[in-house]
């Protein structure tokens, strides 16, 4: 997200690698590879990232939290209040990640990961045992996201 240019810029070194298929925006005849053309790529990526890595928002209770300031308070707080409750909860924010028990830096200091690295993220808290998720999230990506 955010690329200056369309991933069909970048399609024939990715059909290089050995894909088993693509999915595009606009056909491109003459591709090695069968090929599904969708509306929104950015959607049918959510839709894939979901199903790839085996729908764990739906094993994990995830919070939301969203607004113009406080989210990176507010996820804090809602984590302390569910372990004081007895619960194992894990949080994808602006300035940390916490997985399992282990709080680490988030890097990329974006406040909701894409589609894909936030799926992959809730496949690892609910592998490492966490319960439930706190999510900071900007309002325009909630409709991708989950």
């Amino acid at each position: 997200p955010g690329a200056p240019a369309a991933g069909t810029e970048r399609a024939a070194a990715a059909v290089g690698g050995g894909p088993a298929r693509g999915v595009a925006g606009r056909g491109r005849p003459g591709r090695a590879v069968p090929q599904l053309t969708v509306g929104r790529t950015r959607d049918a990526r959510a839709d894939a990232a979901v199903e790839g890595y085996g729908r764990p928002s739906q094993r994990l209770e995830v919070i939301g939290v969203t607004g113009n300031d406080g989210k990176t308070t507010t996820a804090f707080l809602a984590v302390a209040a569910l372990q004081a409750g007895g619960r194992r909860p894990g949080m994808i924010g602006t300035v940390a990640v916490r997985v399992g028990d282990e709080q680490r830096t988030h890097d990329d200091r974006n406040t909701t990961p894409d589609a894909l690295a936030l799926q992959a993220l809730l496949a690892e808290l609910q592998e490492a045992g966490n319960d439930c998720v706190v999510v900071q999230a900007q309002c325009q990506c909630l409709p991708h996201a989950l």
